[in-house]
This record gives structure tokens, C-alpha cells and sequence, in this order.
């Protein structure tokens, strides 16, 4: 009998009848969550304007162990917080259930109290960016799932959607997301990380991005201010990328994600979180 190798197991763990596939836990209502992946990988972007960068098969910087792939065009900060909103809704479906959304509630949820034709239009461009997506996962973790013998995943952000059109506006009102099972399994054993939704709003790119970095580890450790810097990409003048940071690193302490930060020595960032 010929042996399996490591990626027909993860095709079989696949492919098993769905009550075997772990399904995203479930978490406050006030939270979002997302897999440490996520948080500790440069995939979304800190940039707000100008021409979206086209990936592929690029190396995201990461900070940590493990390894992310992206294929796709380049994910902003609204990118990122769409997709934890649609995974905040599918912790209470079933597995492959789709997500049903309307555009003005889901946009209200996150943080636009009075979401116009743009917003709309942000959120529609934003799926359609989401499902046109390659993600590679590499992590040691990932082996240790019951029945998956390989290291790594490679999926879509969001798997498809199914939208229905104003005839006069032409504007999408409500959706239908299918976020689909290989995803699920960035949620499994605990490699997840919670963020307050009260908090995330109105946050900058960058705050989100230390936000979600620091919210993955329970006591952080002193990490240098260059690192974030080759991290997030920021390509300005060194004391002005400094200063976005210590700025976002302000924000965090003011919305009392941290109960206070310093940095030592012009270099070197220290935290503590509440």
C-alpha cells in the first residue's frame, strides 16, 4: 500500500465530511478575532493613497516564525477590517454557510454612521479584491492538526460572493459571502487574537497594524522601532516613519489598548499592555 504524502493528508482532512472540519470558536460580540497569521504578517497594507501594488507570489514580511505568501492586489487597512467583520459574522454559521450581509449595516458595524454611494462602492471593490486571492500559510502549527499532515494552506481570503443590485442605483445592497473551510483551520488550537471593535474604529492603518501585532501576544516583547519600520514598508524619511509610529503607539495608549509604552534608547519599544 502506497503511503500518503503530506499534502494528500491535507486534501483528505479537506474533503471529510464538514463536522470534522474545525469551526471558527466563538468569541465576544464585542470583539473581533483573527488567526496570529494575520496580525504578525505585513498583508494588509498601512499605505492610504495612490496605485494599488499588484502581488505575486510575494514573500510578506513577518515578524515571528512562519512564512505568508500573497498573490493579489495589495490589501488595505478597509481590506482588513472587512474581512475580520465577515469572519466576526461567520463564528455563528455553519460551515460552509455563507455570510448573508446588507451593505448599511455591515458598513454602520464597521464605524460609518452614515455610509453613502462611495462606501458602498469601497465595500463592493473590497470583496471583489478579497475573493481574487492566493494565500500561502507556512507554520509549524498547522501540522499538528488532527489529520494534516502538511505545514502549510493555500486558499482565498473569501471564497466567492453572491451580490444583489438596486436596478435604478445600481447600487450593491446586500451580499451573500462564502468564506470557505480552509480558512477555518487558521482558527484551530488557539492561534487566534482578539481585538476590541470599540477600539478599532477610527484607529490609522498603522495603530490597527501595531493594534493587531501586540494583541497577539499576552506580554509583548521589546522590539525595535526599525523592525515596525521594514515591517509596515514605511518608505518615508527614518524620523518621519518614527514618528508615524510613536504617534499610532499614542493612539493604542489613548483607547486604552496599552496602559502605557516607552522607547529606550531612541531604538528600542517596550509595552505594556492592559
Amino acid at each position: 500500500m502506497s503511503k500518503l504524502n503530506p499534502m494528500d493528508n491535507l486534501r483528505n482532512a479537506l474533503n471529510k465530511p464538514t463536522s470534522n472540519i474545525p469551526s471558527i470558536h466563538y468569541w465576544s460580540e464585542f470583539a473581533l478575532c483573527g488567526p496570529n497569521e494575520f496580525f504578525r504578517a505585513a498583508l494588509i497594507s498601512v499605505k492610504t493613497r495612490g496605485k494599488r501594488t499588484n502581488f505575486d507570489r510575494e514573500q510578506m514580511a513577518v515578524i515571528g516564525t512562519g512564512e505568508v505568501i500573497y498573490t493579489g492586489q495589495e490589501l488595505r487597512a478597509f481590506d482588513g477590517d472587512v474581512w475580520l467583520h465577515l469572519i466576526d459574522l461567520a463564528k455563528e454559521l455553519e460551515i460552509n454557510e455563507p455570510v448573508p450581509i446588507t451593505a448599511g449595516n455591515f458598513l454602520r458595524e464597521m464605524g460609518y454612521k452614515d455610509p453613502g454611494g462611495r462606501h458602498y462602492n469601497m465595500l463592493y471593490e473590497s470583496l471583489d479584491r478579497l475573493s481574487a486571492t492566493s494565500l500561502t500559510i507556512k507554520s509549524q502549527r498547522l501540522s499538528e492538526l488532527p489529520g494534516v499532515g502538511a505545514k502549510g494552506i493555500s486558499t482565498s481570503l473569501i471564497q466567492d460572493f453572491e451580490f444583489e443590485e438596486d436596478p435604478i442605483s445600481n447600487k450593491k445592497k446586500a451580499y451573500k459571502i462564502f468564506i470557505g473551510e480552509k480558512i477555518r483551520l487558521l482558527f484551530s488550537r488557539g492561534h487566534s487574537s482578539h481585538v476590541r471593535k470599540e477600539h478599532r474604529i477610527g484607529l490609522s492603518p498603522i495603530a490597527k497594524q501595531l493594534q493587531g501585532y501586540y494583541s497577539s501576544h499576552k506580554k509583548p516583547k521589546d522590539i525595535k522601532i526599525s523592525t515596525f519600520r521594514d515591517w509596515m514598508n514605511l518608505d518615508t524619511q527614518k524620523s518621519k516613519a518614527n514618528k508615524k509610529i510613536i504617534n499610532a503607539l499614542n493612539e493604542l495608549e489613548n483607547i486604552g489598548f496599552l496602559k502605557s509604552w516607552q522607547l529606550i534608547d531612541k531604538y528600542l519599544i517596550r509595552v505594556i499592555r492592559n
